[in-house]
């Protein structure tokens, strides 16, 4: 187990050392807190804690329902203090840990067996049979114990939610040239400052825009293809584009890394769900895209049981998002159907149901 003072795994240099416990005898779990540890926390001040749940853009003030709550470990329940983590697991259980902090304490609580790596499986551990551990089995659970007993009558600050130009970097508006000529394209951007100087693009500062990036799916050819026709297409503006192969969409879309990424979104037939993919605090709302206005839409369409009025509610919200050019909708990927012809009323539908939407009417064919 390593207790730290936050920042300890932030700074380069820090002052404040970390304690390392080794107390796990014959499978019993001992929990031994040194006294010295009020005395860190008194050192510890509460601005150096960055949430890291609120980089994910989840509110702070929602941190312990994500971790403890329904994500890393539910079935520990949330400790009485502001608190953040991540479990971790190896392939085949050899190691298993839970990484926790508060604006006060960091604590890493590992399990495993220090003589060689071996699987933790199948093993009683305290009178418990477990056929597989994960970091949220013992070590989380274990983490919470030392914790609530290590911050006993300390201090009980919130998170301060991290400068959001330290989460996103500073952005630079850039002007919409969507949907016009090479010429309109270039006047636009001239017109707001910019300079186009052979293959380079330079702001109203002189400085030369950097390249974007362009993310697709590793061994998508398709999402490949679209990154090359992108890349052509914005080179007479000086915009130079480097296409990015990722492993990881999920990993990736959830982090932002990215500057430009295409994927695919398979619309539902539940339309209250649109406010997930375009409200400003949205879970799919991967790119940040707020307007208040299409919040005040969106908001509205979860609570309107009126669907020609949710339709006239989605047109406006459309209207708005296609004018900020937030999202560029590329394409629809054909669907191919080989049905035989006795059969009759089988066909595709866009949505996430697919071409099963309709089942129900599927029917041989009557006879002449």
């Amino acid at each position: 187990m390593i207790v730290a003072p936050p920042r300890l795994f932030a700074e380069p240099n820090p002052t404040i050392p970390a304690i390392v416990y080794e107390e796990v005898p014959d499978t019993v779990i001992t929990l031994t807190l040194s006294p010295t540890v009020s005395e860190y926390l008194s050192a510890v001040a509460a601005s150096t804690a960055i949430s890291l749940e609120s980089l994910g853009e989840v509110p702070v003030r929602n941190v312990n329902v994500v971790v403890f709550g329904s994500h890393e470990l539910p079935n520990v329940g949330a400790p009485p203090f502001p608190a953040a983590g991540k479990t971790g697991t190896t392939s085949e259980n050899e190691d298993t840990w839970f990484v926790g902090y508060t604006p006060l304490l960091s604590t890493a609580v590992w399990v495993g067996f220090s003589q060689k790596p071996i699987p933790v499986q199948r093993m009683t551990v305290n009178g418990h049979y477990w056929k597989n551990v994960f970091g949220a089995s013992i070590a989380g659970p274990t983490w919470k114990r030392f914790m609530v007993e290590a911050l006993n009558g300390a201090p009980n600050p919130d998170f301060s939610a991290p400068d959001q130009k330290l989460v996103f970097g500073e952005k630079v508006p850039v002007p919409s040239v969507v949907g016009r000529s090479e010429a309109d394209a270039k006047k636009i951007l001239t017109d707001a400052g910019y300079t186009i100087s052979g293959t380079t693009l330079k702001n109203k500062a002189g400085e030369t825009v950097p390249p974007l990036r362009f993310s697709f799916t590793t061994g998508n050819a398709l999402r490949e293809a679209t990154g090359e026709v992108v890349q052509n297409e914005l080179a007479p503006l000086g915009i130079q584009v480097t296409i990015t192969p990722i492993k990881s969409l999920g990993g990736t879309l959830s982090s932002g890394d990215f500057d430009m990424i295409i994927f695919a979104w398979v619309g539902s037939p539940f339309l209250a769900g649109a406010f997930n993919q375009w409200g400003s605090t949205g879970g799919s709302d991967y790119n940040h895209y707020s307007n208040p206005q299409v919040d005040d839409i969106l908001t509205q369409v979860k609570t309107t049981l009126d669907y020609n009025k949710v339709y006239d509610l989605l047109n406006q919200a459309d209207t708005l998002m296609a004018a900020d050019a937030s999202v560029l909708p590329l394409f629809q990927k054909p669907v191919f159907l080989a049905v035989s012809n006795k059969f009759v009323n089988i066909r595709n539908n866009a949505n996430s149901s697919g071409p099963a939407y309709n089942i129900q009417d599927w029917g041989l064919k009557a006879a002449a």
